[in-house]
């Protein structure tokens, strides 16, 4: 497996000789591409389902029948072992921007405005 640093991440399988579906259907591997966010809008943080499309596309058939946010340490620990490397090389390119983020918040600031959003209580 191939990965490269830093972010956007890229990790690619090389599947020949592995006898798996991606083989059987004449492709060489997959190529996993890591888009890293924050989720800033506390409803979508509760409820991730409400900004994904999970059908699907072109008559294909859904690959997954749910959405959730998890930790990416859960996410390491609990991946299925074969596909573990770019997981666990996620975790750290990751490491940086959350000890940016835990910094950040803090020492949070509160200059300027602030307007309560009273449709929202």
């Amino acid at each position: 497996i191939d990965c490269e640093l830093p972010v956007p991440l890229k990790c690619k399988y090389k599947t020949t000789g592995t006898g798996s579906w991606l083989e059987k259907e004449g492709f060489v591997g997959q190529e996993l591409n890591w888009v890293i966010f924050r989720c800033a809008n506390s409803n979508l943080e509760r409820d991730p389902s409400q900004m994904t499309n999970l059908s699907g596309l072109n008559g294909e058939d859904p690959e997954f029948s749910a959405v959730r946010w998890e930790n990416i340490d859960w996410v390491v620990d609990n991946v299925w072992e074969k596909k573990a490397r770019p997981y666990r090389v996620l975790q750290e390119a990751l490491q940086p921007m959350m000890k940016r983020w835990d910094e950040r918040c803090a020492e949070p600031l509160f200059t300027g405005r602030w307007a309560r959003d009273a449709s929202r209580s």
